[in-house]
């Protein structure tokens, strides 16, 4: 790719951005089969030739709106991090030219809320948003990701759990909401877990240091195999036997930290032969 389209390319990186965060470089990226960094400053006139070719990007540049990018030029890009970025907004289709893309990082901004279209049809694996300030999800931001395995969204102030989240992510195995206001997890909490693939894979939820009271009896219903479910330092008083009914397995069962006040002897059975390793 000539020099000058590349720096054209990272230029638009940085079209709405003020001061960057580390060593005033505004890109951090990788080389192939590289473990050390290399720095792009968008001050220099000298564009390294491998930039275009990177699988992996850091942005290191404030921007508090994410729009539409054309990244159809970094054929190789798996993993893109815009992590600490003062990340107040991201538009509808900001990612949708990320074709070959596997981790997207968006940590430690101050997102507020998800709406549909930003990460709706991506082919992303691993999708982080941890340590945000967000308090609302459209229902449907998460749907049509099909090669979705996990997605973090812990250190949030989420308080309400929506059924219609993550329709069609037949490949999702892990979620983690650790850290936010949780309350309930209603009735088919988990829902679109209910695919054939899922029944026979292992999924790890974890929800602990949250403020959850109540579960539905059904919150689990379609969900067969857990790898963890772990509910720690809540403010659970009692569960009924009917929440594991239709589980068939979990590996590992945490429960520690919660106010239990009635924990039926039938619960503890219920327990004991579905449950490898429990955390009361």
């Amino acid at each position: 790719m000539p020099i000058a389209v590349t720096a054209a390319i990272a230029a638009a990186f940085f079209v709405s951005t003020v001061n960057c965060l580390i060593d005033n470089a505004n890109l951090i990226w990788y080389e192939q089969n590289n473990q050390e960094p290399q720095y792009y400053y968008i001050s220099s006139r000298d564009v390294p030739q491998g930039l275009a070719q990177t699988h992996k990007i850091i942005v290191n540049q404030r921007i508090t709106r994410l729009q539409q990018f054309n990244y159809s030029n970094f054929e190789n890009l798996e993993e893109l991090k815009i992590d600490f970025c003062k990340v107040r907004e991201i538009d509808a289709g900001a990612f949708d030219s990320l074709r070959s893309i596997v981790t997207l990082t968006l940590s430690g901004n101050n997102i507020a809320e998800i709406e549909k279209g930003i990460f709706n049809n991506l082919q992303v694996e691993n999708l982080n948003l941890s340590t945000n300030y967000i308090t609302s999800i459209h229902p449907q931001a998460f749907d049509n990701i099909t090669n979705l395995k996990t997605v973090i969204l812990d250190y949030n102030q989420l308080k309400c759990w929506s059924s219609d989240w993550f329709y069609n992510t037949p490949s999702l195995r892990n979620l983690s909401f650790r850290h936010n206001l949780l309350e309930e997890l209603p009735d088919n909490a988990l829902i679109n877990f209910r695919s054939e693939i899922k029944n026979e894979t292992e999924i790890s939820v974890d929800f602990g240091y949250n403020k959850i009271h109540l579960i539905h009896p059904r919150a689990f219903k379609c969900v067969e195999n857990f790898s963890l479910l772990n509910l720690e330092y809540n403010k659970l008083l009692m569960l009924k036997v009917e929440t594991f009914r239709n589980v068939t397995k979990i590996k590992n069962l945490i429960l520690r930290g919660n106010p239990l006040t009635c924990f039926p002897k039938e619960l503890l059975l219920v327990i004991l032969e579905k449950v490898e390793h429990p955390a009361i």
